[in-house]
């Protein structure tokens, strides 16, 4: 949320001495405040937009407000397209046109590829990792664009005696630290994703009882879950709060317990489970037994039924807490956007 940044900036007026130069300077002031004027539609707009993504609602379902940020930026910059040069300078009124001219493609053909790209994002970590990359330079985008249009503010406003000083007003502060909440935010949700879609692939072997699959995203999920403790124990927490990142401490190490620890069970069961089967298809495509058969036959029943309910008893107690770690991420995930970005 730089961009806001370059934009909001308050414009105050201290004495000049003379009253030529005051009248040059008022003149300025008069012309500055009407660009300024259209940041401030801007920034409003932009701040619904931001609050609606921070708060639970996917960019499909938030479409008019992105429209309405694109309408109230192309207004902006039709209105300050027609503004005169001020007494033959130019480099202030067109920075901002050019500012306006980017934030314009940027909101309405950028995001609307995010847009498309959100629906998608879920299906493998590497769409999500570039559904968050695009987000970012998009907004990289308008950062580079509010430098230059930054710039050539503060020289118009130093040129004509006119003193800047940082806006301080709760729309401003609360753009400026969105943009940090964000960025932390994706930083740690990226690491989170990595393990808890790998774990998705490690459930979707043991459902179809693929012992090699199994085995194979057992030791991935392992190297993504230790990989990310990793750089979790990098990251600080934001400011003093430390609830994102112990919710996902919580569920790598959860996921990491699972596959070093619970997973050799289960394919165990697997093969318990394949071995029960041929045998059965074998006793059954007999049509008489010996005693011998038949009690060896019992005690693979009883053996094999032991195994379901251990194996049972084990995937539920994994579900549980599997269950419990993903509510306390998803609240923590919550509660982080919730409190760090007010609603209104």
């Amino acid at each position: 949320m730089k961009l806001m940044r370059k934009m909001a900036l308050i414009i105050l007026f201290l004495g000049v001495i003379g009253n030529l130069k005051a009248q040059d300077a008022k003149k300025a002031l008069e012309y500055m405040n009407v660009i300024s004027n259209e940041y401030q539609k801007i920034s409003t707009d932009m701040w619904s937009y931001t609050c609606a993504m921070a708060h639970g609602n996917r960019a499909r379902k938030i479409e008019n407000k992105r429209k309405e940020l694109i309408g109230t930026i192309g207004d902006a910059k039709k209105r300050i397209s027609k503004m005169s040069d001020f007494d033959g300078d130019t480099g202030y009124r067109d920075s901002t046109i050019s500012y306006l001219n980017i934030s314009y493609l940027v909101m309405s053909e950028d995001y609307s590829k995010i847009v498309d790209m959100e629906e998608i994002a879920e299906q493998s970590y590497d769409q999500m990792e570039a559904y968050m990359t695009a987000r970012e330079m998009a907004n990289d985008k308008l950062d580079v664009a509010g430098e230059m249009m930054s710039t050539e503010h503060k020289a118009f406003a130093a040129k004509h005696n006119i003193t800047l000083i940082e806006d301080n007003s709760k729309l401003n502060k609360n753009l400026e630290k969105a943009g940090d909440v964000f960025k932390y935010y994706n930083v740690v949700y990226l690491i989170f994703f990595k393990s808890n879609k790998q774990e998705m692939y490690l459930m979707d072997a043991l459902q179809k009882s693929d012992i090699n699959a199994l085995e194979q995203n057992k030791n991935t999920l392992i190297s993504y879950a230790t990989e990310g403790l990793a750089k979790m124990a990098e990251i600080k927490s934001f400011k003093s709060d430390q609830s994102l990142k112990i919710a996902c401490e919580n569920m790598l190490k959860f996921y990491n317990k699972e596959a070093t620890e619970k997973v050799d069970l289960m394919r165990d069961f697997l093969l318990k489970k394949d071995n029960y089967d041929k045998k059965l298809a074998v006793f059954q495509s007999n049509k008489s037994h010996s005693e011998a058969e038949v009690n060896d036959y019992n005690k693979m029943v009883n053996d094999y039924n032991l195994a379901v309910n251990q194996f049972n008893k084990l995937s539920t107690d994994l579900q549980n807490e599997r269950n419990r770690l993903l509510d306390a991420w998803n609240n923590a995930a919550k509660n982080f956007l919730d409190k760090n970005i007010p609603a209104k």
